[in-house]
């Protein structure tokens, strides 16, 4: 501790003497003493985990005459702000474009991507933009389809009606009070062309043709036919006394003709009409004049 003025002046004659002596007479030692902890300093990281400190000083007394410096840590730390960061969602690649819905004439197809590289966490923010994508496919037109029997055929004894495209049926045999010259079985327009030819003079080589007849008319329909390409997936039937059972019939009517033209029926089985994919003719190099038969 501190000497008063007195005692000073006594250590004074005390030293003198001592030092006569041969000896030297110093202060007491002071060991030194920690101050206070001063304030803890910023964390090192605002999340996930960072470090304080603080730290204090050997000063409170500072040792002195050969005194015990501190004795403990002057620094202390600790962890801080230990909880995660927040992660903003990242989008995955986009997945596999999905099948076309049409195979033709325009479809849509679509894909995907997840908000999963990395998803969101610890109130990160979303991804941004679109979860999904789609586009156009098979674009391409469709081919035509041939005409569906019953729904998409017609017989007509008033011409060629709207929206349709027709095969006159025609017996030049016929008095023209019975108005055969206005008669056309018919399919919808926008379809394939199915095919259909009509001959008064049998059957056309190399097609497959069914007998339109009526046994009461005198007037030649013994040698008319309704024929179709050998191929046709067609198989008419025809039937000159009422609908066939078990198919789906369409009646050929002329009321003007009184030779029983009342219960006449081409019937084929309800069929849907497929796709027809192989190529239409191309003008002029696949058609042909003549004027030889």
């Amino acid at each position: 501790g501190s000497l008063t003025k007195k005692q000073k002046k006594n250590c004074k004659k005390s030293e003198k003497k001592v030092t006569a002596c041969g000896y030297t007479c110093s202060e007491p030692a002071v060991d030194g003493g920690w101050s206070d902890f001063g304030d803890w300093s910023e964390c090192s990281a605002s999340c996930g985990g960072g470090i304080k400190t603080r730290f204090r000083t050997c000063t409170n007394p500072a040792p002195e005459n050969g005194g015990a410096n501190c004795e403990g840590e002057a620094e202390k730390a600790e962890p801080c702000n230990t909880d995660p960061c927040p992660v903003d969602g990242g989008w995955t690649d986009f997945g596999d474009w999905s099948e076309c819905s049409a195979s033709c004439g325009g479809g849509s197809q679509s894909r995907s991507r997840t908000c999963a590289n990395p998803a969101p966490a610890h109130g990160g923010n979303d991804c941004e933009g679109e979860a999904g994508e789609s586009r156009e496919c098979n674009t391409d037109l469709c081919p035509p389809r041939l005409p569906s029997w019953p729904e998409d055929f017609k017989w007509s004894s008033a011409g060629v009606p709207d929206g349709y495209t027709c095969m006159r049926v025609l017996e030049f045999a016929e008095p023209e009070s019975h108005t055969w010259t206005d008669n056309f079985f018919c399919w919808k327009n926008g379809m394939a062309d199915p095919g259909l030819r009509w001959s008064m003079a049998g059957k056309i080589a190399g097609q497959k043709c069914v007998n339109i007849h009526e046994a009461a008319d005198p007037h030649t329909w013994e040698d008319n036919y309704i024929c179709l390409p050998a191929d046709s997936p067609y198989n008419f039937k025809w039937n000159s006394a009422g609908p066939l059972e078990g198919l789906e019939c369409i009646q050929w009517l002329e009321t003007a003709d009184p030779d029983t033209w009342a219960d006449n029926y081409l019937c084929h089985e309800k069929m849907e009409g497929p796709a027809q994919t192989k190529p239409l003719p191309s003008w002029p190099g696949d058609f042909k004049w003549s004027s030889a038969g």
